[in-house]
């Protein structure tokens, strides 16, 4: 399985913003994107606090989760349909109503909403 990532780092969150670097695997529907500071891992964050487009076509988003060396890394599965070269995929995140689920750093600061577009190459 392929997979698209991005390197971000410290935000106070307006968005994916900051990130440094970002590739999109042709033939996967999982992004990685890496954070410099460690993400809250427990519980993890809720899956329906994201959504996605491929190519301006929805796309569910199947889990979400924290993981990676320190914490660091934030996977985004997304429902069957692999990527081909040159599809954008665009992630939100948009904070949902119970707290311990939201997308936050270890040290208890929470994510605002945001968007991210990533090309597939």
């Amino acid at each position: 399985m392929g997979a698209f990532a991005i390197r971000a780092g410290w935000f106070g969150w307006s968005g994916f913003a900051g990130r440094t670097a970002q590739t999109a695997a042709v033939g996967g529907v999982v992004a990685l994107i890496d954070y410099q500071k460690a993400l809250r891992a427990s519980p993890q964050p809720a899956a329906a606090q994201f959504t996605a487009t491929v190519a301006g076509v929805a796309r569910g988003v199947v889990s979400v989760a924290v993981g990676g060396t320190g914490n660091t890394r934030l996977t985004v599965t997304l429902a069957a349909g692999n990527l081909t070269a040159g599809q954008v995929v665009a992630l939100t995140y948009v904070p949902g109503a119970t707290a311990t689920t939201r997308l936050a750093y270890a040290d208890g600061t929470e994510f605002g909403s945001g968007v991210t577009e990533i090309t597939a190459a």
